[in-house]
This record gives C-alpha cells, structure tokens and sequence, in this order.
C-alpha cells in the first residue's frame, strides 16, 4: 500500500510534506477526518513554506484530501477536535509565533483556538484573552454530553503571558480560564474524566502529575516518572496511563502508584482508548510505530511498522 496523500501539499523543491500533529474522526461517518498539520508559522496562502500546512479534511476515508483554512490568518494547526454532540463544530488550536523561513522570517503570526461551526468550511477566533495569539495549544479535549472542551494555553518565550487552563462550553459560546496556580507552567501533556471533574496534568520536565478531583479549584501533585501523554479510561477516572520517553506505565489508583505496562521500541507520542470499547487502547510511538491493548492496558502486542508496513517508504 502507498502513501495516501493525494491533495496534501508539499513545499516546491523540497517534496517536504507538512507535518500532521493532531487528526480526528467524525462520530457518525468515519469517512470525514480532520487533520491538524503545520510547517513554521506562516500565511496559509500563497508560495510560503508555511502554505503546506493548516487544516485537511478528507470525505472519503483519507484517500483525498482538500485544505480548509478560509478565516485562518496562521497555518500552523496543532490541534483539533469535533464536538460529539453537534459533529459540524469543529474547534482547532493554532499556535502563534514567529516565522522560520527566510522570507518572513521574524514576522509574527498570531495563534488561539477557532471555531467551525459549518464541518470546516470556515473559521472564526474564540475571545479567550488577550495573550491567547501568543501561545500554542497542544490539545482540546470534549468531555460530557457535548459542547464542552479543556485545553491548555502556553507561551514558551515568556510564561507570564500563557492562557492556561480554558473551559469551553455552550460550543464555544462561552470560554472561562481556570486553574491560576498552574497557569505559568508548561503544560503539553493532559486529560480529562468523562464528567469533567478530573484532570491530570503533566508539566514538562517536572516528572509530577498534578491532578485535580473538582474540576479545577484545587490541585495535588504526585511524583512519577512522567513526561509525556497521557490518557484517562472512559469508563474510571482512577485508572490512567502515561508515558516517559519510550516506558508506559499504568496506574489504577488514581496516580498514587504506577507500574510499568510497555517497554516500546521508541518515544512515545500518543495513548488513546478506543471510543467502540474503552477496554482497547493503541499507543504510537515516533517512528510510526503502534502498540495495542484489548485488556485496558495491562498488556500491549506490536501491531506494526506503520512506515514499513503501509506507508512503503523510508
């Protein structure tokens, strides 16, 4: 099997292809998925390096793929998500930053988090705060009924100037900021109970989880070996799964103790439960490698080489 990327652009020399950080599946029609791909920040129109990225969208299973960045003024798309309950919003992260490229290098372009409220066809920016167009958001996680999302907010050159923590709710009529206590820290890494009343969160390089049981007034923090992601079963907020370099462990108490599940071959990027049976997780790793569990993590096979095996390149 070849490499699907038909549509996807690719800078003009180089054959380089942006690279896709975040992709999500449509609840209701597994042929539309979403993908959140970046170069440097940059314009998303014209010949710039930075004009390969943004958001794709694919209808037909990830055969095709075609751009859908009308209302972005940066392409650089580092997350994405669907909210379950009305699947035609759509919310994306985009970091702010400057240019890389020799062009426009040095130029600012500005980052926050939009909503689609039309499957993707255009966007518009949530007013979350002032300083939201410098920072980056790695993640946006829904939880509950629908309509409602957390993410995380951080402006590596000057911490002082992060967002944080951002509940969004009402489909993203209405943004709060939570969370003050953790708002100067780098936080690339965490996630959320099904109800919304428990976070864990993972600080770069602190090797803490720091957690909260009340939606955010109040934080604990445990020491474990943790710098990577992170992932909550569906189904217990006490047993979780999270990452250092290339071990996973598993806790099932909440994060008190852990132990080690997955020694894998190479870092790892990615730790998610299936929504079909919550008792499936599948953790990737770079390198394209892919791990799966049927028995809520207690144990992993190697699927596969992702490279070798479907994507047939080197």
């Amino acid at each position: 099997m070849g490499a699907i990327s038909a549509g996807i652009r690719f800078s003009e020399g180089t054959d380089n292809y942006p690279e896709f950080w975040n992709t999500v599946v449509h609840p209701l029609n597994n042929d539309v998925i979403y993908a959140a791909s970046l170069d440097s920040p940059g314009p998303v129109t014209d010949d710039f390096p930075s004009s390969i990225g943004g958001v794709y969208k694919s209808i037909d299973g990830g055969e095709n793929w075609f751009r859908a960045n009308c209302g972005l003024v940066n392409s650089r798309a580092t997350a994405i998500a669907i909210d379950p309950a009305a699947p035609n919003r759509v919310l994306l992260g985009i970091e702010g930053g400057a240019a890389s490229f020799s062009e426009l290098q040095g130029e600012f372009f500005e980052g926050g988090i939009y909503l689609s409220s039309d499957d993707g066809s255009a966007w518009n920016k949530l007013d979350i705060h002032e300083d939201d167009v410098m920072n980056g958001f790695t993640n946006i996680l829904p939880y509950g009924s629908g309509g409602q999302f957390i993410a995380f907010g951080f402006y590596r050159e000057d911490t002082s100037r992060n967002v944080g923590f951002v509940r969004i709710s009402d489909s993203g009529a209405s943004t709060e900021l939570f969370a003050e206590e953790l708002r100067d820290l780098i936080i690339p890494w965490y996630d959320v109970s099904s109800d919304g009343e428990v976070i864990y969160a993972i600080e770069q390089d602190s090797f803490l989880i720091r957690k909260t049981t009340n939606a955010g007034q109040s934080w604990e923090s445990m020491q474990q070996q943790a710098n990577g992601p992170i992932a909550v079963s569906p189904v217990d907020a006490d047993e979780i799964l999270f990452a250092q370099a290339s071990q996973l462990r598993k806790s099932s108490d909440g994060g008190t103790n852990a132990e080690i599940v997955l020694e894998a071959d190479n870092q790892i990027h990615d730790i998610m439960h299936a929504p079909s049976d919550p008792n499936i997780v599948y953790v990737a790793t770079e390198g394209y490698l892919v791990y799966k569990s049927t028995d809520n993590g207690e144990s992993f096979e190697f699927l596969g080489n992702l490279r070798e095996s479907v994507l047939n390149t080197n």
